[in-house]
């Protein structure tokens, strides 16, 4: 019986210090990784916003899952970055962080950053390649300076004008879909982005009783997401020769 409490006692203290030895290293190591998170945002705001002198990042606004980072200049508003994540990639979820300037109804596309992804190595990774000589083009480089269409972005193989990659349509499609809704929650949030309203209900000013109320403003118009621009059936990996084992190369884009 004695024995029986001496083995509680001593895998008791064994889980104590462990305890806590976790949560010093946890305390040590939180600011280091919160601040290399930040770094990486603020580098992929750098690289698709136009120049900006604000911090994006202490103005984000979450909705529907993603991150719309405003960039100003002068206090201007003159671009906005958004963070999305498109679930429909080869291998999972691809995340984006687009850039977009302009009037947010025909919007420029600024640019994208590939934040996160599990695609085919030398098929879907080049969604990230950039180019390695003056005035060379990637799939990527497509983006650049952009005009958005009425209709959205699609592969040409969808009736777009975007080359996919050759042999990974599939993650082609995921930037066009990913653009797609950054300019959709653009559209949503362009007055409260343009006035630099408070994302937080409790951060905006307590109301004056005596001053007259303002006119409501006229809701902005969200576009139908195009179904074209997000499908990923099962024919698509056969036609193209996307196999389980790895996305094939047969397209000839």
């Amino acid at each position: 019986m004695k024995q029986e409490i001496r083995y509680v006692v001593v895998l008791t203290l064994i889980s104590v210090v462990a305890a806590a030895l976790l949560a010093i290293v946890n305390q040590v190591t939180a600011d280091p990784i919160a601040q290399a998170r930040r770094a990486k945002t603020l580098n992929a705001l750098q690289k698709v916003l136009p120049p900006f002198d604000n911090e994006p990042d202490q103005e984000m606004i979450q909705v529907e899952g993603s991150e719309i980072y405003p960039a100003r200049k002068d206090g201007k508003l003159v671009g906005v970055a958004v963070k999305v994540t498109d679930p429909k990639g080869y291998a999972g979820d691809v995340t984006f962080m687009v850039g977009l300037k302009g009037d947010p109804n025909a919007p420029i596309v600024n640019g994208y950053d590939l934040l996160a992804h599990k695609e085919t190595p030398g098929l879907g990774t080049k969604l990230a390649d950039e180019p390695k000589k003056p005035n060379a083009k990637t799939f990527k480089t497509q983006f650049n300076g952009l005009a958005f269409p009425a209709d959205g972005l699609k592969v040409v193989k969808d009736g777009g004008t975007i080359d996919a990659i050759t042999g990974a349509t599939i993650s082609s499609r995921t930037a066009t879909n990913s653009v797609n809704k950054a300019v959709e929650l653009y559209k949503e949030k362009a007055a409260e982005l343009a006035s630099g309203a408070a994302a937080d209900p409790a951060a905006a000013p307590a109301a004056d009783p005596a001053a007259e109320p303002a006119p409501a403003e006229e809701p902005t118009a969200v576009p139908a997401a195009d179904p074209a621009a997000g499908s990923d059936d099962g024919d698509d990996k056969v036609n193209e020769g996307e196999s389980p084992e790895g996305e094939q190369e047969v397209d000839n884009v």
